[in-house]
């Protein structure tokens, strides 16, 4: 892990788009004219995805788009001009960098303290807890870019993560700033500060939570302050740390451990193997004991210390980042994709459904939930139009010839896949003659 301190840090720089929504159902020539060629390439490449008859995949979760009809112009523009004006807060409120109450987050940082706060209220973490850091890739330009080289990524925000060892829950989070805008308190170690800051800001303390770290964070210090505030503490240790001589330069074999305690602070120094080197580890709560030819504390470390990398794995499973400079839009939109995971993982635990919707099922199933709204009135407007283009009605294939009808049938759904010998006369879809009312025809 790579020391804050070490970190190479860039100057901000970022600039605004500008766009007109055009409102409207239907535009003139001269209206056309005036609209971004974006939109109109935009508008033009949904159009065309939609109505060809190109073959997809059976599971593709393009079937749905057909069902839902082609995009029109003014949905297409008005998506474009979200992306290209969207923002948290006016520029004008944000200090001057010169100002004392400059923040370089204050782009995103109600966000950040929205997701922090709807964590909290939302969901009780099990006993177990783990904290680490966690990158969130971007070049862009910004004091806030660090740079990681044991990342991936190598360059981008830096996050403190405070997340349930089990289940990858995240219930608390902190953007490092840099060592100008978040300095260390004199005197203390900056994995102690970030482990007291996540914990008090989560109010998680002295509900005998049970909290694992890797060595940049853990010292002895931290492990009896933690006690003191009834937290329990299990974590590695750097070399260098304070420590007894005996645990910092043991003398051990193959498989041997050695144990040393101060009233519930144990320590221990294990060696796997020849050649390796010692690993030292500290704990408020194992025992002195053996498992599996390892310290039980060990075991414990292996198995609850990987919360925060597997909220990371889910994060980037289903991740649909885009190239952009905005750096404040990375942090943003990376931190709606861990609240649709926190709303999963609540989904999990509260359900009585059997069987549980996948991930991407419960995502599809909430995405369609939030545009609910915007489809009852896209389809009441539509009426008149599903009318006029049936007008033509359905006829039957030739010979013992069947298509899936375009309204029942759902390969992927609980219904299954229904079969019809009759078609639109116009899209040439399948339509049994009890679903034609409810078919929305789309011309090729």
């Amino acid at each position: 892990m790579a020391d804050s301190s070490d970190s190479e840090q860039f100057s901000d720089g970022e600039s605004d788009g500008d766009f007109e929504v055009i409102s409207g159902s239907s535009e003139s020539e001269d209206e056309m004219n005036d609209v971004p060629m974006n939109a109109i390439l935009g508008f033009e490449y949904a159009q065309d995805f939609i109505t060809s008859q190109q073959r997809i995949r059976r599971f593709s979760r393009l079937h749905s788009w057909f069902k839902v009809g082609a995009v029109t112009l003014d949905e297409m523009k008005g998506f474009i001009s979200v992306i290209l004006n969207m923002g948290l807060i006016h520029n004008t409120t944000i200090p001057n960098r010169n100002d004392d109450n400059y923040s370089p987050t204050s782009k995103f940082q109600c966000f950040v303290d929205l997701f922090n706060r709807q964590s909290k209220q939302h969901y009780i973490p099990k006993q177990n807890l783990s904290i680490d850091e966690s990158l969130i890739a971007s070049k862009g330009r910004s004091s806030i870019i660090q740079y990681i080289p044991s990342k991936a990524a190598k360059f981008g925000v830096k996050l403190w993560v405070l997340a349930e060892a089990v289940s990858g829950y995240i219930c608390q989070i902190s953007v490092y700033k840099g060592k100008q805008y978040d300095p260390t308190p004199q005197g203390m170690l900056q994995g102690a500060y970030v482990v007291n800051k996540l914990l008090d800001a989560a109010g998680l303390f002295n509900k005998a939570y049970h909290l694992f770290t890797d060595s940049f964070f853990s010292s002895i210090n931290l492990a009896k302050e933690l006690l003191a505030k009834g937290t329990l503490f299990t974590g590695t240790l750097r070399a260098n740390r304070q420590m007894p001589n005996t645990i910092k330069n043991p003398v051990l074999q193959e498989k041997e451990s050695i144990y040393i305690r101060q009233g519930r602070i144990l320590l221990c120094a294990y060696k796997e193997r020849n050649g390796r080197k010692p690993v030292r580890i500290i704990s408020s709560f194992s025992k002195a004991a053996q498992e599996n030819d390892k310290p039980a504390m060990i075991c414990s470390y292996n198995k609850f210390m990987g919360g925060v990398d597997l909220a990371d794995m889910m994060t980037e499973s289903y991740n649909d980042g885009r190239k952009t400079l905005k750096v404040w839009k990375k942090v943003v939109f990376n931190l709606m994709h861990r609240m649709v995971i926190n709303a999963y993982i609540i989904y999990k635990e509260n359900t009585s459904d059997n069987p549980k919707l996948s991930r991407l099922s419960f995502t599809q199933r909430l995405i369609e939930d939030l545009a609910k709204d915007h489809m009852v009135l896209r389809n009441e407007n539509q009426d008149d139009n599903r009318q006029n283009k049936n007008k033509h009605g359905i006829r039957k294939l030739p010979g013992h010839r069947e298509k899936d009808c375009d309204v029942c049938s759902d390969r992927n759904g609980y219904g299954g896949r229904r079969r019809s010998r009759t078609v639109c006369r116009v899209c040439g879809k399948g339509v049994h003659r009890d679903c034609k009312d409810n078919h929305l025809c789309v011309e090729s």
